[in-house]
């Protein structure tokens, strides 16, 4: 490789297939050994992703967290950030609580905090899943910055149609992004591809490659000539320049260029 490549793969689904192999794993290290940097591009905010990382022994070079609205270098220093207005925030989880939604978190830099879940949905793991922390109003607050909020209806119809009203309700006030029954939050302008063109921004002189599997993937994959993974929506593969089973087969593919 004659130049740096930062590659930011989506976390489930992409990267994360059921589990993280081990082969993935030694695949990203002979990436480093390179040169080449890998993260994360996901929904998922940190506090969410170190649980993550603990579990499999990982180490990210960067992470684009809560749909591209915050980015941490390796250190976890934030070094771009997006946060949403929060009078709009506390203003829709209000409405969701009246609503109710299935589900409503908010994600700070630090805390991911479930907000109000319907009671009989608490045994979800959808609704409510590695078991979401639920802080009062005042620790949520006092932790910062609003980041992104994170919703779910009573199903993927209900969350659906909850997508499709809340995106003419609150227009140009936030930003929805519907993925697989979830609707991430965040503050108006903020995504995927946004997120990865800050990096690339602060890199002006390396090569910024994505993968991803989702509809919520389409977008930076498109923008960037990205990748896909054969597990994808048929959508997304169709976008993509190339598909490969697994991140380290896209790796290899990098390395041998």
């Amino acid at each position: 490789m004659n130049q740096t490549i930062y590659l930011a793969s989506d976390y489930d689904g992409t990267f994360k297939q059921g589990s993280i192999r081990d082969e993935d794993k030694e695949t990203i290290r002979r990436f480093r050994s390179r040169g080449g940097r890998f993260g994360l591009v996901t929904g998922r905010s940190l506090s969410m992703l170190e649980q993550e990382f603990a579990r499999y022994d990982m180490h990210m070079d960067f992470i684009i967290a809560c749909t591209g609205a915050v980015i941490f270098d390796q250190d976890l220093n934030v070094i771009f950030k997006k946060p949403m207005d929060a009078a709009t925030a506390w203003e829709l989880e209000a409405e969701m609580e009246r609503r109710p939604a299935g589900l409503c978190g908010m994600a700070t830099l630090h805390k991911h905090s479930r907000l109000y879940l319907h009671p009989s949905l608490a045994a979800s793991r959808d609704h409510n899943p590695e078991g979401l922390p639920q802080y009062p109003r005042e620790a949520v607050e006092q932790d910062g910055d609003i980041i992104s909020m994170f919703l779910r209806g009573f199903d993927a119809k209900d969350s659906q149609a909850l997508y499709d009203y809340l995106t003419e309700a609150y227009r140009d006030r936030l930003d929805f992004h519907y993925n697989g029954g979830a609707i991430d939050v965040t503050a108006p302008g903020v995504s995927k591809t946004e997120g990865v063109r800050a990096l690339a921004r602060l890199h002006p002189d390396s090569r910024v490659c994505v993968i991803g599997d989702e509809m919520n993937d389409l977008d930076m994959i498109r923008a960037f000539q990205g990748f896909s993974v054969t597990t994808g929506n048929e959508t997304v593969k169709q976008a993509a320049s190339r598909v490969f089973d697994h991140v380290s087969d896209c790796i290899d593919y990098l390395i041998r260029e």
